[in-house]
Parts: structure tokens; sequence; C-alpha cells
């Protein structure tokens, strides 16, 4: 099966107290429910008091702030990408890239005469890496990089972007919504061009294991929140309400979101959270699919506010790594790690000379247990920060 190293981005500030309540049996291939069995699930937390040690590997001073924080792409051991925007969002802005070479950080030009911050990226491997601009106000459009250079793949006319799905150098799709109306649209290109294909709903980000087994989470108008699977035939919803506790499932619309997706070998990954009178009542919640089943499990009292713009990072160990934070607010972003016997540990991040550092991207080198994270703070520019 191809690796597929790919962008996790997407969450939302939320806390937890909500009972934990009862699962389903779900099929093993892809979770969907079939019969009622009972599970919970507890939170083990660990009170971390250390600060997570992070330094400093890049600056960006011309990235700016705007609806998209920065996004890394990791594309092996020794390489990754960091995308955003340049200039102001009040005005135009336009994509902006950062490289790591494996030896060092360097800017690279996107194509020229592009408006538009880069609103969803991802990669297959070094010589195989794509972006894709918002869709805000002018056309969103596609490019890629060869290794050697970016190029145009196509415009994605009347389309505002929410995720890219990179399944191979001939396999990519991209996901948003048409124009004002809200409704689901998806692209995807297959070698030629691209094409307009049917959205199985609006996908606001997805996660890929292989071109016949994809994950997405998002929003399905008139109906909630929604978990779906491609299986390299066609789309399929997954119910996972069932694994749900009752108060949760009451809530599923409007106040329930699947905020994001992580697939790894030994399991799926879906962070939500409910919408409570204020973002310090929110709740947050995490979902995980082992093979067997899909479990619920509250998470706020162990994560803080999901940070906006980051999904779960698979450690390869049955645990997964977040970007929490350590006041109900949202404001102290946080390194959090669970473990695979469901252990969690969170711990403040803390730069020198950075205030309110608003972190939006968190990724992992493939083939190691190297974090990186990329954030804006109040001073501007972007950061990009490894782990000691």
């Amino acid at each position: 099966m191809k690796k597929t190293y790919r962008l996790i981005a997407i969450g939302a500030a939320c806390s937890c107290t909500l009972a934990a309540g009862v699962a389903v049996a779900v099929s093993a291939a892809t979770g969907e429910a079939k019969t009622g069995a009972a599970k919970t699930g507890a939170v083990k937390a660990g009170a971390a008091k250390t600060v997570a040690q992070w330094r400093v590997v890049a600056r960006a001073p011309s990235f700016t702030y705007g609806a998209y924080g920065p996004r890394i792409v990791p594309t092996g051991p020794r390489g990754a990408w960091v995308f955003g925007a340049k200039g102001d969002r009040a005005a135009v802005q336009w994509p902006a890239a950062m490289r790591w070479d494996g030896n060092a950080w360097r800017q690279v030009a996107m194509p020229a005469g592009r408006a538009g911050a880069v609103a969803a990226a991802g990669a297959s491997s070094s010589d195989d890496v794509w972006a894709v601009t918002a869709g805000e106000g002018t056309p969103a459009v596609a490019m890629r990089w060869d290794g050697r250079s970016w190029a145009v793949t196509g415009r994605l006319a009347g389309t505002s972007i929410t995720d890219m799905a990179v399944a191979g150098r001939q396999d990519v799709w991209v996901f948003g919504t048409k124009g004002m109306t809200g409704r689901a649209a998806a692209w995807r290109y297959t070698g030629k061009k691209w094409t307009s294909v049917p959205a199985p709903f609006v996908v606001s980000h997805s996660a890929v294991r292989s071109a016949t087994d994809i994950w997405a989470v998002g929003w399905r108008n008139g109906s909630g929140p929604a978990v779906g699977h491609y299986d390299g035939k066609k789309w399929r919803l997954i119910p996972v309400g069932g694994a749900l506790p009752r108060k949760v499932r009451n809530s599923l619309s409007p106040a329930t979101s699947y905020l994001a997706v992580a697939a790894a070998k030994d399991g799926v990954w879906v962070t939500g959270g409910v919408a409570g009178p204020s973002v310090t009542r929110d709740s947050a919640f995490l979902l995980r699919f082992d093979g067997r089943g899909w479990r619920y499990e509250k998470a706020a009292k162990a994560t803080g506010p999901w940070a906006y713009g980051a999904a779960p990072v698979p450690d390869d160990h049955g645990g997964a790594w977040f970007l929490g934070s350590t006041d109900v607010n949202g404001f102290q972003p946080a390194l959090v790690h669970r473990s695979a016997a469901g252990r969690w540990q969170r711990t403040p991040i803390r730069v020198p000379g950075a205030t309110d550092l608003q972190m939006s991207a968190l990724a992992r080198l493939p083939g190691t247990s190297q974090p990186l994270a990329a954030g804006i703070p109040d001073e501007g520019g972007a950061v990009i920060l490894t782990h000691r």
C-alpha cells in the first residue's frame, strides 16, 4: 500500500462534562453500525506539570493571519512544507510556502498571479506535493510541485475550498462548498484534468490511508454531522451516532460537530465538539474506531479546547497527539498525548518572544517520532517549531 503523507488540520474550541453512553458494534472494515453493545469511555487524565520544550526552527515573516492558519505537509523523515498566505486579508492575499529539504527551511515561490490563501494541501511523496487556494473572491487554483517547481493544474470555479485528499500522483480530491449556497462540492484529478464529482456531504476534513481507503468528516445539510468512507468505488456514510451518549445524540443538529479525522494503521480518530451557550461551556469529545467498534470518550478535562486548525496525529503505538489548550478560552496552546492505554498528558507550549500564539497545525515526520507545529503569534509572521 502506497503511503500518503498529508496535512492534518481542522479543530474547534471545546470543553466537556458529558456522561459516557452506549456504543454499537461495527464492521471491521469501516466501523458501520450494526448491533447494540454497551461501551463507555472514561478519561484517565495525567496532570503534566512540565512545559513542552519547543525550538523555533524557522520563521516566515511574510506569512499573515487569515481565515486559514499555516498548514504542515510532511513528505518524509527529512522533508516538509508549510503553507499559508501573505498579504492583507482585508485586501488581497497570495499563497505562500516554506520548504524544509532536510538541511534548511527556505521560502519557495508559488505560481505568480494566483490570488488567495492556501486552504488545503497534501502530498504522496517529496516530488508530488499539492496545494489549493481558498476560492474566496477568486476561483480556487490547484497547484502541484513535481520536485523542481510549482505548476497550476486547474481552476476549480465556483467552489469555496475546505479540504484536500492526496491519494497518489493521479488521484487527488478537493472538497468544498458551491459558492454561497453551502451545498457540498467535490473535484477529482485523475492524471489529466479536474472533474466535478458528487460529494458525500460537506467535507471539512479527510484522511487517506490509500486510494481505496479514505475517511472524511463534515456536515450533511439537514442531517447534522457526518462520517464517510471511500472504498475506491463509492462513498458511504458511516453511522457512528450510536456510540455517542444520549445527550450528545439529542443535540446532533446543529450543536454537535465532527471536526477532524486521522486514519492510522491501527485505527481511526475523530475529534468533535458540542457547542455550549458560551465558549467556556463548549464540550470536546473523541471518537475512535479500533477495527472492532467505535468508542466515545470525554476529552475536555484532559485536552482543554481543541486548537482551531489541528487534528489528531497518530503515534504508531496506539496513541495520538493533539493540540489543545491550558485555559478554557483556548488562548494558551498545549501539546496533548493520549496513550494506547487511555492515559492523557498535557503540557503547555511556550515560545520565547511570542505572545498569544495561535497554533493551527501539528504533524509528525513519517518514520520518526519528531513532531512539527506551526502557528502565528500576535507579533506576526509564522513560526515553525519542533519538540526537543
